[in-house]
Formats: structure tokens, C-alpha cells, sequence
């Protein structure tokens, strides 16, 4: 527990004896158990519970090249395995335990393998969840490549699969026996899982900055699912803004203006638009009041909240600027301690005051009583 460990470097022994947070052992060893440590974000207990539960069904740490026994809740808990160590950035460690599932294809991962278990089931086990954090992962290690390349694979399969549902086959193409309803919420299926594909083969082209590409993927979004093209204008237009093409963004911007509805969500995303326009043409001022009526929206935004707070430094006003942050921190804490809000504050407090360590413990303090062992304790910029 990092934070444990920081109460007893920094403040004190009895301070680091009053952290309670949920282990391992205070769970039980079941999915009501992982669903207690995920709730109270303790990723770090949560990988150790998956360890232990994976052993216990013949599998995990000193089992690989072993036999094993898949079954949905082992693959289930696989995908929950790995989902931790991502958000914990333990990437070297993710992609040393995805090797032993190599490509997904083994015999030993689908239902017939096991047709006393499963008697009337066939194809695949693996969740698709777990598919796709296997092609993303290279490219938080520096392999984008690799991780598109894995993408498009996925997405062929997901298009392939479509394909075969929408003449009336099986998804692997035999002959297949459903009713209109069942075929229906299959294709409903398989194209939610290729847009879920389709976004994060944007999302890797805009982390290696190849934004031509990425609104290009983005785009290709909108003319499939219209559901979504609020929020992918909108996305877009600050793609272009990155870039610096005003003009593109102004024309996106516009099309999300005309086309949001008067629920205050949209309207909060409309306002935003126009605090990020103007923090693009340098106008901090106007930048502000925008921001700050997205607040009045929607009161819990921490984004647009960190954006009055970078605005009002724009503007010099930094003793503003730090009550703005610290109002929001301390006011609801569960919500409102996050990395990006935190981590400006302790900033701020560097800028601004002599005693900025006695203020960062007093934040490392507040993080021990609200937040799990996954907390990301270097944004307090502490040692």
C-alpha cells in the first residue's frame, strides 16, 4: 500500500497505523469479494486476490506450462487480472501473463474441450474484453505498431463474424438454426464489440500523435453509429485544436452546438467547446466564464473545475486558482481527489507558499481516509 507506506515516511508511525483499507483477507474468495476490493479501488489487493483464486483452480503464479481447467469465471477472473495490472501500469508484468494464452486459439480455451462441464455449448471461452486488452497493451510499452496491427486483426474477426450472422450462419460461418430475435441481437453484438475495436485503433493512433488518421477512425465512427457522433464532434474539433486548425475545429464545434439537445450534459459539453476555443485563441478570460458555467451545469465536473483553476494561473490569479482546487478536493473528497486535480494543486502550493510539504501531507492524509491502495500517490509530488 503505497499510501501506508508514504503516512509512515512523512508523517508517522500511528498515522500510518490508522490507514484502513480493505486486503485480501478481509474479503471473501469469491466475486462478491473482487467486487468489494474494486469498489474501494484497492487494485493492489484486488491482484493479489486473483492470484490467490487463480491457484486455487490450478492456475496463476508457478503454474504456467501446466495443464489447466478454464472455465468462465478463470477467464472472467483473467480479464480482472489483467485490468489491474494496466491500471497500475504494470505493463511488463501484463504482458509476460498474456503470453501464456499466446493468440487465444488453444483447444483447451473453448467449450467443447470441456463437454461434461459445457455439454451444449461451442466456440470460444476467452471474454472479448480480454482480447481487446491483450492487442492494446504493446502500446503502452512502445509498440504501437504491434498494437494496430493486433486491432485490425480483431476488427477483420469482428467484420468476419458479422458477415457470417447476417446470411443466417453461425458465427464461424457452419450452418446455424435462430430466430429472426436472436439473430438480430447477435449482429447488435458483434457490431458493438467492432466499434469498441474501431475506438481504440483511434484512440492508439492519437497516442503516437497521428491525428490525420485518428479523426479519420473517428469519423468512420459517426457514419456507422450516429449514437455517438455528439461526442466524437466534439472529440474531433479538440483533435484539431491540438493541431491548431481553428477553423476545423470551429466547423465541428458548430455541428455539436446544432445538434445537442437542452439536457445540461450536452449543454455542458457545448460550453466546454467554446472554454477550449477560446483557451486556443489565448482569450483566458473568456475561457474562464465558460468554464465556470459548466460548473454551474454540472457542479461534480472535475475537468472543467482543473480548467477554471488553469485559466485563473493564465490570468494570475493564483491564490484564486488554489481556492477554486482546494474548495473542490475538500468539499468531496471520494470524487474530487484525482490525479489531475491533485497534482495542480501541489503545484500550486510550490508556486505559492514555503510550507508546501506540511500542505501535501495534509492531502496524503486526506487520500489515506478516502481512497484504496490503488492510489496514485506520486501526484502529490511528495519525496
Amino acid at each position: 500500500d503505497p499510501v501506508k507506506d508514504m503516512l509512515q515516511r512523512f508523517i508517522s508511525e500511528q498515522a500510518a497505523e490508522k490507514r484502513q483499507v480493505l486486503t485480501v483477507d478481509s474479503v471473501p474468495l469469491d466475486e462478491s469479494g473482487l467486487k468489494e476490493l474494486l469498489a474501494a479501488q484497492c487494485w493492489r489487493a484486488g491482484l493479489e486476490f486473483t492470484g490467490r483464486f487463480l491457484t486455487a483452480h490450478g492456475q496463476g503464479v508457478g503454474q504456467h506450462g501446466q495443464r489447466a481447467m478454464h472455465t468462465h469465471k478463470t477467464l472472467q477472473m483473467w480479464f480482472c487480472r489483467v485490468a489491474m495490472l494496466i491500471k497500475l501500469q504494470m505493463y511488463s508484468t501484463a504482458e509476460a501473463e498474456l503470453d501464456a494464452f499466446k493468440t487465444f486459439d488453444q483447444p483447451d480455451l473453448y467449450y467443447e474441450y470441456y463437454p461434461e462441464t459445457y455439454p451444449a455449448r461451442k466456440g470460444c471461452m476467452v471474454p472479448f474484453s480480454l482480447r481487446i486488452l491483450h492487442a492494446e497493451l504493446p502500446q503502452y510499452i512502445g509498440k504501437p505498431n504491434e498494437a494496430l496491427d493486433r486491432l485490425y486483426e480483431l476488427n477483420r474477426t469482428c467484420t468476419q463474424i458479422i458477415g457470417n450472422l447476417s446470411a443466417g450462419l453461425a458465427e464461424d460461418g457452419s450452418e446455424c438454426s435462430r430466430t429472426d430475435e436472436q439473430k438480430k441481437a447477435a449482429i447488435d453484438l458483434w457490431r458493438g464489440r467492432e466499434l469498441r475495436v474501431i475506438f481504440s485503433i483511434g484512440n492508439c493512433f492519437l497516442a503516437v500523435k497521428d491525428y490525420n488518421l485518428a479523426v479519420a477512425i473517428f469519423e468512420s465512427i459517426k457514419d456507422r453509429d450516429a449514437t455517438h457522433s455528439l461526442a466524437l464532434n466534439s472529440g474531433i474539433g479538440r483533435i484539431y485544436l491540438q493541431l491548431g486548425d481553428l477553423e476545423q475545429a470551429e466547423s465541428f464545434f458548430k455541428a455539436v452546438d446544432a445538434n445537442s439537445s437542452g439536457e445540461p450534459e450536452a449543454q455542458g459539453t457545448v460550453v466546454m467547446n467554446k472554454g477550449f476555443m477560446a483557451l486556443a485563441k489565448g482569450s483566458y478570460e473568456d475561457a474562464h466564464k465558460h468554464f465556470v458555467a459548466v460548473t454551474k451545469l454540472d457542479p461534480e465536473n472535475s475537468v472543467a473545475i482543473n480548467n477554471v483553476a488553469v485559466c485563473l494561473l493564465f490570468l494570475g490569479r493564483l491564490k484564486e486558482a488554489l481556492s477554486v482546487l482546494e474548495t473542490a478536493i475538500w468539499s468531496n473528497p471520494p470524487r474530487n481527489l484525482n490525479d489531475g486535480l491533485l497534482f495542480n494543486l501541489c503545484t500550486i502550493y510550490e508556486l505559492e507558499s514555503s510550507w508546501s510539504l506540511q500542505k501535501k501531507h495534509k492531502l496524503l492524509e486526506l487520500a489515506a481516509q478516502y481512497k484504496g491502495d490503488g492510489f496514485n500517490a506520486s501526484c502529490l509530488k511528495i519525496g
